[in-house]
């Protein structure tokens, strides 16, 4: 019966075009320098590619990626001299490229950090950000948490990704709550620590999650993106060098 069932509503609506989000690579890098360029991954099948800049003392950052997508910012937050800085960058379907031996560049000031995460399954034909569900915080003090603020997924199956920037602190440990799963943390004693984490949720409830770190003055960012389905959301996919 549920077999003729599903068979009517294929004839009815067509096969369903959608596919749960799926994260793919990822990689993080710091250096001490102009900007920092990111070991090659391989994002082929990504339709969605998020890179966080990493900096200390510096709001201001761009960008880049070795096969030339149109890369669109979010908020920075962070504070001048007294903490660290993030800021998150996404490029989707529609404006890009994916593949092997692909890299990724920050230029943020003297102490650059990268964190890079890929995903499929995210809305290709519309813009996959959900609107205003860019929010950050930072403390200048020393802090063991910090939340970069509550967001509320508009559909079950919605991306959010997180970044994190420890500022001057030396992480040992690095967590976070509600099964957030850390893509990267990259920690020495001369950059400033960098990390990502990524969430696809199972329904509409509000997420304010919690980073929790040894001592340090951190920043953090989160956003929601969301996933292909219906006719906007047909699969593409990015193209392939």
């Amino acid at each position: 019966m549920k077999r003729v069932l599903f068979l009517l509503l294929v004839l009815l609506f067509g096969t369903p075009s959608w596919a749960a989000i799926a994260a793919l690579t990822h990689t993080a890098k710091a250096q001490v320098g102009s900007g920092v360029t990111s070991t090659a991954i391989d994002t082929t099948g990504a339709t969605l590619l998020v890179v966080a800049a990493h900096s200390w003392a510096q709001s201001t950052s761009t960008v880049s990626d070795s096969k030339s997508n149109t890369w669109l910012p979010l908020t920075a937050y962070g504070q001048n001299s007294t903490c660290g800085w993030v800021k998150i960058y996404y490029a989707y379907a529609t404006s890009g490229k994916v593949g092997t031996g692909h890299t990724f560049t920050v230029t943020a000031g003297a102490y650059n950090g990268i964190t890079v995460s890929s995903y499929s399954g995210t809305s290709t034909s519309v813009d996959p950000y959900q609107a205003a569900s860019d929010h950050g915080n930072y403390s200048g003090t020393n802090v063991t948490t910090i939340k970069p603020g509550s967001v509320t997924p508009a559909e079950a199956g919605d991306l959010i990704v997180t970044a994190w920037t420890g500022g001057d602190s030396t992480v040992t440990s690095l967590t976070l709550d509600l099964g957030f799963t850390r893509t990267d943390l990259f920690h020495d004693s001369n950059e400033p620590d960098a990390s990502m984490a990524y969430l696809v949720v199972a329904n509409t409830n509000a997420v304010d999650l919690t980073w929790t770190m040894t001592s340090g003055k951190p920043a953090a960012s989160v956003a929601i993106f969301k996933p292909a389905g219906g006719a906007a959301g047909k699969k593409r996919g990015l193209i392939v060098d």
